[in-house]
């Protein structure tokens, strides 16, 4: 087998084994402030913005009000908005940074999608989704030298990447909508 598909059944090992040890009830939680948010807000550093930005995209195609922190175009976020969270290990130092501009702000509420509950981040947070187990995938997955097949934070961001997509499919759930609904709000000018 090549080493390209070999990472590729890794990673993908990697999602599903996290995916079973997920807390249910704070992807619950995370989709209900998600739903209750007037605007929502995203943010996350290097390839996790990236990830961010994916999903702002699904979620304005589901209806939502939704933002790039960063992007020239934001607005000032305000009461009853969410400002979600990207960060791996939950110390990047300018997602922190933002994180407490936003757990200054009255009424704004901050999650994070993460690999590290305890971390600075973390302890700002609302609402934290941590995706377990990424620490010790190495072991679980029986891979040694883990860093050669999915190097520099690549097992999080895919696992996020998939997480997130899931939390969309419990969003147009939850709100009664279909991939017709979502095609209505898909950008024409590309």
């Amino acid at each position: 087998m090549s080493r390209a598909l070999e990472a590729m059944g890794i990673i993908a090992r990697s999602v599903e084994k996290v995916s079973r040890d997920i807390d249910e009830e704070e992807v619950e939680g995370f989709v209900d402030s998600l739903l209750e948010a007037e605007s929502v807000f995203l943010m996350g550093a290097g390839r996790s913005g990236l990830v961010a930005r994916a999903f702002a995209m699904r979620l304005m195609h589901l209806g939502f009000s939704v933002h790039v922190v960063g992007e020239t175009t934001t607005p000032l976020h305000g009461e009853n908005d969410l400002v979600v969270a990207i960060s791996g290990s939950g110390e990047t130092s300018s997602v922190a940074e933002m994180g407490e501009i936003v757990e200054e702000s009255s009424g704004t509420e901050l999650a994070l999608v993460t690999g590290s509950r305890s971390s600075t981040i973390g302890r700002l947070a609302d609402h934290v989704v941590e995706l377990p187990g990424l620490d010790e995938l190495e072991e679980r997955l029986g891979v040694e030298d883990i860093s050669a097949y999915a190097p520099l934070g690549t097992l999080f961001e895919e696992t996020v990447f998939g997480f997130l997509d899931g939390v969309v499919s419990r969003l147009m759930e939850r709100q009664g909508q279909t991939e017709k609904d979502l095609a209505l709000r898909h950008a024409a000018l590309e």
